[in-house]
Formats: C-alpha cells, structure tokens, sequence
C-alpha cells in the first residue's frame, strides 16, 4: 500500500499591531457592578411611559365633561398615581444615572497622569516582514 505525503497548505496570517495598549486592574466587586449594570433605562422608561398615561388621562379631565362622580375619581386616581410614580422614577433615574461611568472612571484613575506606561517587549518570529512600512504584517505558517 503506497502512503501518500501530502503537505497541509499553510495559512496567510495578516497581523494589525497596536501602538499602545494600556491593561487595567479590575476588582470582582467593580465586575459584578458593570456586570449587573445599572436601573437607570428602566426607571427613565417607565417615568415617560407614566409620564404619558399621566398627560393622556390629564387631557381628557380637562376637555370632557365626566357625568358621573366615580368615573371622575377613576380619572383624578389615575392621573395622581401616574403623575407621582413618573415623577418618582424620574428622580431615580437622574440619581442613578452615571452610575456605570463613575465605576469606570475610578478604574481608570488608577494609571497616573504623565506616568510612564511599562512597555513589554514581544519576541517577533524572524518571518515576519520587517520591511513592510504598514502595521500589517504578513507570515506563513
């Protein structure tokens, strides 16, 4: 039986270097808090929501003459809840909002202005085209 030695086609690679990469220490409980996210889109959605329900039920307490008294209360009711539930939830919504971006900032503060970022030097295969004037670099496996 003849064995047949076939060799595998060898890949192009094509690497894009980066100039600077900068590598952040991040806590577990800094992960959980970006991982969790923040309520804050909730609570701005259902504050307009409410808020338009609140303008919907408004409009029509004072354009139309409700006979009855219990319809009426109906309509005052609703437009109290929806009024001071938009309200509250909008509060929330401006306390809560940047939350994300404070954790984010204090994470970045941790690399001090004008400090000089450690740089590790990478051992490059001798294939790698030193010549090419790009930050594309091409090598075959």
């Amino acid at each position: 039986m003849k064995e047949s030695t076939t060799s595998p086609i060898s890949p192009t690679i094509i690497y894009a270097g980066i100039e600077t990469l900068v590598v952040y220490s991040v806590s577990q409980d800094e992960l959980d808090a970006l991982e969790r996210g923040s309520p804050s889109s909730l609570y701005l959605t259902f504050s307009l929501t409410l808020a338009s329900i609140f303008v919907s039920f408004l409009v029509v307490l004072l354009t139309t003459p409700i006979a009855s008294d219990r319809t009426f209360y109906i309509f005052v009711i609703i437009c109290s809840v929806t009024f001071i539930s938009s309200l509250v939830l909008f509060l929330l919504w401006s306390r809560s909002y940047g939350d994300n971006k404070l954790i984010i900032d204090r994470i970045k503060q941790r690399l001090p202005e004008g400090k000089a970022v450690q740089q590790i030097e990478r051992y490059i295969d001798s294939s790698f085209d030193a010549h090419d004037s790009d930050s594309h670099e091409k090598t075959q496996l």
